[in-house]
Order: structure tokens, then C-alpha cells, then sequence
């Protein structure tokens, strides 16, 4: 049994902000949204205990804008220099949150897959699914950490190994061929007494180092249910294009649970390559409930060698797609032509008390075009469609009667075009069978470990001996 210490965290402010956020007002070319989400989480001292932390968050949209579709990850370091975090997971909650509100996250962490020992604790909000959020703790960026020290052993065993090609990955770069096909596999083993329900593995390609918009080549999510000691292989099949760097990460993830993460490093011919790569850094919306002269607006920005520009470098563009109860919109917006704003906007002229919204990233993966909208001389006469979906985020939102807007959790997620989404698991019969036999094993262990129950004899006085 857990041994629980229960603590209430308020922690400093982390912002989702691209790291360019503070000249936005000074220079048009940026993000114009007059704000931003943050969390809230202030700590003065560290925190000590056992296995279980009592955490509430407190999200804040200073903005005037409309914004949803925010996940928090939690990250747990060894070293509060570590770029990638030792333990991960993302809370189940998304989030929705109106213009100049607040909103409160109460999470109880099981922190006991970590050892003892002292670590830093950073925690994060992005929009998107958890490959975004875990790209966005990758990237970095402003965060108030705090420390940690757990003082119980570790009390909980899930063993991830990555294989690439066949090969066992064991902290070593893989070397493989441009062009060659690639098959990149975790084996997820539950070494616990108790089983695993509802786990979510998911298994991330991306070119360098930070799985955020364009960078991601593929992503494969598995839902999966383990009873104890057995495994689960997650499979990821792609075709590595030229010399380049990718990085593969594999993670568990279970609600509100801390779970080690594995990444392997493949060099891809001589390495070099692609060197940055945009992504959607937020997504805003002017009004909400949405009026007919309501704004939508997608901010863009760089991982990699071009974080931080002041100007788009590259031919990208913006798919809007929304959707309300009556009506579908479709808007395109793009660079092509002329233009180095760090944003595309729209008005898709509908009123609307309840929405889904698509925002597609349009990239010119093949560089058949630039950003004058020129072809070069080797792809004049081809199709003129040069910019393809690279990353979406969708948000789903609604306002009550009223006008009275639903903030909190709703079912907003970012997608990769090059995603496997696997429907989830129906369970086994023998995983079921498998779940009962355990729970008796851990009955019949309780029960012998009680004392024996001590024999009271006692003189049965019955009416019928009477005489």
C-alpha cells in the first residue's frame, strides 16, 4: 500500500508564449493577440514526499481573445539542466478558457515510479494533444520550477525498451541510410502486482530534436489495458527521407501518473539537413459566442535554427475550417505572393454558439515555390497546389443559453497529418479473467496474513431442555 503525502502546490507563472512574445507589441510582423495563457504555480521552498503530490493548477488568459484547447504537461528532472524530462504525463483534463479568466485544475499526482532522490519539477501548458505539450517541454521557454525530494523507494514498475530497425536502443545514436525503411518499435512491459487500465502509449518521429508542428513525421498512439507481467509492442513504420536528424520518443501515459520517458537518437546518413520548422504557437479566437465579424487567428513560429524571427522566412499558410449547427466555412490563407507576418487571420462571417474549429499548417515540404510565390526553374509547369498539411488543431467549444461559455474541459486535440490514431482496445475475455485472478491472489495474501480467530466455547442454553 502507498505510503500518501498530500500537498497543495501553487507554482509560478509559465508561459505558452512564443520566445519572441515580448516584442510583439512594438513589431506588427508578430503575434497579435494583447495576451496570453499562463499557469499559475508559485513555491517559495521545496516539497517532500512519498509517493502521492496533491497539485492545483490555476490557468490564466490575460487576453482579450477566446482560447481552448490548452493540455498541461508535468515534467520531472533529474537535473533542472535536462532538456527532455526523466518522468512525464500529461493531465486528462483540456482545457477551454474565455477572454480575462481564470480556471482551476485540482490533480492528484502518483509520483511513485520515481526513486528516492531530490529532482526538479517544471510544469507546462501548450495547445494540442501530449506530443505537442511534450514539444513544447522539450522547446523550453520561460517556467518556474520547484524541487523535489521523495523520500520512499520506488514503488511502481513499467519497463519501455525502443528497438529501431531490430536494433535494442540503450542511450546510443542508431545509424541508418537515407531512404531507407524504417521500423521503430517500444515494448512496454507492466512489472507490477496490479494492473494497468486505460494507459495510453504513445510512440513520436520527428526530424531534430523538439516534436512541434512541421518537425513531427509521424506519431502512433495505442490505447492499451496490461494486467501484470505481460507487454505490449507499439509498432511505427516511415521511409527516412535525406541525411538528416530524428529523435524517436515513447511514453505511458496514465491519468495523473508520472511515467518514465524514452527517447533514441537515429542519424540518417551524414546528419546535417533540415535545420528548422514552423508550428502553430496558438490559435485565438476575437469573440465567443462567434459574431459574423469575429476574428480567427493562428500565431506562427519556428523550432529550431530560426526560433525567434521576427518575420516568416518560408512559404507557409493557414487552413481554416469551422463548424457550426447549421454551416461549414473554409478559408485559406497564405504567404505565397508576398507577406512576413508571423500570423494569418480570417473572418469566416457566421454567428455561432457552438464551434469546431480546424487550423491546418501549410508548408512548402518539396520547396517548389518561395515565399514571392515564384516556381523555381525546375518546377514551372507542375500543379500550383506547392503547400501541404503538416499539423492541425482542432477545437471544439459551445456557449450555453445565454451566452454563458463552457470554460474547462471539452475535446479540442491536435493532430499530425502523418498521425495513427488506433481505435482503442476492446479487452480480452483473459484480460478480465486476468484482472479476478489477481484480485483473489491479493485477497488470499491479506488473509493469511491475519492471526487465527480464537474458538469461545459457549453452553447453548435451548428452551427445549426445560423440563
Amino acid at each position: 500500500m502507498f505510503i500518501i503525502s498530500s500537498l497543495i502546490l501553487s507554482l509560478g507563472w509559465i508561459v505558452m508564449l512564443p520566445s519572441n512574445a515580448q516584442a510583439q507589441y512594438s513589431n506588427s510582423n508578430l503575434c497579435p493577440v494583447d495576451g496570453y495563457v499562463s499557469i499559475n504555480s508559485t513555491i517559495t521552498e521545496g516539497v517532500i514526499a512519498e509517493d502521492e503530490l496533491l497539485v492545483v493548477f490555476e490557468m490564466a488568459n490575460d487576453s482579450s481573445y477566446m482560447m481552448a484547447g490548452f493540455s498541461v504537461g508535468v515534467g520531472v528532472y533529474s537535473s533542472p539542466e535536462s532538456q527532455v524530462p526523466d518522468f512525464w504525463t500529461v493531465l486528462p483534463e483540456q482545457v477551454n478558457i474565455s477572454a480575462k479568466s481564470n480556471y482551476s485544475i485540482p490533480a492528484t499526482l502518483d509520483i511513485s515510479a520515481l526513486p528516492a532522490g531530490n529532482y526538479t519539477v517544471k510544469v507546462f501548458v501548450n495547445q494540442g494533444d501530449k506530443t505537442s505539450v511534450l514539444g513544447a517541454a522539450i522547446r523550453g521557454g520561460e517556467n518556474n520550477s520547484f524541487s523535489l525530494t521523495k523520500t520512499s523507494p520506488q514503488n511502481s514498475f513499467t519497463e519501455m525498451n525502443i528497438t529501431v530497425n531490430e536494433e535494442l536502443s540503450r542511450d546510443k545514436v542508431v545509424k541508418l541510410n537515407p531512404g531507407q525503411n524504417l521500423v521503430v518499435e517500444v515494448n512496454t512491459i507492466n512489472k507490477n502486482n496490479t494492473p494497468i487500465i486505460g494507459g495510453e502509449i504513445i510512440l513520436s518521429l520527428n526530424e531534430g530534436m523538439v516534436p512541434l508542428g512541421g518537425a513531427v513525421s509521424k506519431v502512433v498512439s495505442n490505447k492499451t489495458s496490461l494486467i501484470p507481467n505481460t507487454q505490449k509492442t507499439t509498432k511505427l513504420k516511415d521511409k527516412l527521407g535525406p541525411a538528416g536528424e530524428y529523435t524517436a520518443y515513447a511514453v505511458l501515459i496514465t491519468d495523473n501518473t508520472l511515467q518514465p520517458i524514452k527517447k533514441t537518437e537515429i542519424l540518417v546518413g551524414a546528419g546535417g539537413g533540415k535545420i528548422t520548422w514552423p508550428y502553430i504557437s496558438l490559435v485565438a479566437i476575437s469573440d465567443f459566442p462567434l459574431q459574423e465579424t469575429s476574428e480567427l487567428i493562428a500565431c506562427v513560429d519556428y523550432v529550431g535554427a530560426y526560433e525567434g524571427v521576427l518575420e516568416l522566412v518560408m512559404p507557409t499558410g493557414i487552413n481554416f475550417s469551422t463548424t457550426n449547427q447549421e454551416e461549414n466555412t473554409f478559408k485559406q490563407v497564405s504567404n505565397l505572393g508576398g507577406g512576413t507576418e508571423m500570423f494569418f487571420k480570417t473572418v469566416p462571417g457566421i454567428s455561432a454558439t457552438q464551434l469546431d474549429l480546424k487550423v491546418a499548417l501549410l508548408e512548402d515540404v518539396y520547396g517548389k515555390t518561395t515565399i514571392s510565390g515564384e516556381e523555381p526553374e525546375w518546377v514551372k509547369g507542375e500543379s500550383d497546389n506547392f503547400l501541404t498539411e503538416t499539423q492541425t488543431v482542432s477545437i471544439s467549444t459551445d456557449c450555453l443559453e445565454g451566452g454563458l461559455c463552457k470554460d474547462g474541459w471539452e475535446k479540442p486535440e491536435t493532430v499530425y497529418v502523418n498521425s495513427i490514431q488506433n481505435e482503442p482496445e476492446s479487452e480480452s475475455f483473459y484480460f478480465y479473467i486476468g484482472v479476478i485472478l489477481v484480485a483473489l491472489l491479493l485477497m488470499y495474501l491479506m488473509l493469511r496474513r491475519l492471526p487465527p480467530e480464537k474458538i469461545i466455547e459457549k453452553d447453548v442454553f435451548h428452551k427445549d431442555y426445560l423440563q
